[in-house]
């Protein structure tokens, strides 16, 4: 029996990113991606539901002593509350939760020789002049809600140029600016 395997590419772009893509001929489909504004909030600011949200999503992370920043953040269709910590080594956590208290995705900082080896795979074969950010995080594996009401996985890449989201059975791949 013959396996079907499909790959499906989003690029969410702005218009020299989209421009910069035709320019090198990838044949690839664009999507315009919401204007984005965050604004810095004090830690009291956050409404309590999406506090109490928050930690008990990163429950499991127990050597977490607190959150030290939140952002609100108006790039979506609703606004997201992100709030972030660090981990005892020093890498990034962050919990995204609706003004409803939903959490929508939890991402965390890793290595990259935590990432499947078909994600990295998939990186070097669509991508093999990806150039990762030297500043900030690079890769963040992110958990969020799938349409069938469970969880799926991706891995976040940061690049120069543009950064890259692939699910963790690499098939589909989300490119957007960096």
């Amino acid at each position: 029996m013959k396996s079907l395997f499909a790959l499906s590419i989003f690029v969410l772009a702005s218009s020299s990113t989209a421009s910069m893509a035709e320019e090198q001929n990838l044949g690839l489909g664009f999507v315009e991606a919401p204007a984005s504004g965050s604004t810095p909030l004090g830690l009291t600011d956050v409404p309590k539901t999406v506090m109490h949200a928050a930690m008990v999503a990163l429950k499991t992370e127990a050597s977490l002593t607190g959150f030290e920043s939140a952002e609100l953040d108006r790039d979506e269709i609703e606004a997201v509350y992100e709030l972030k910590a660090r981990m005892p080594d020093g890498r990034a956590i962050e919990v995204d939760v609706s003004t409803a208290g939903v959490i929508l995705e939890i991402e965390k900082e890793i290595l990259k020789t935590t990432v499947p080896s078909q994600v990295i795979q998939a990186l070097d074969a669509y991508f093999p002049d990806f150039k990762a950010d030297p500043k900030g995080v690079q890769i963040e594996k992110s958990i969020r809600p799938a349409g069938n009401n469970l969880l799926e996985v991706w891995y976040e890449f940061a690049g120069q140029d543009f950064d890259a989201e692939i699910r963790s059975d690499a098939r589909v791949i989300v490119i957007e600016p960096a």
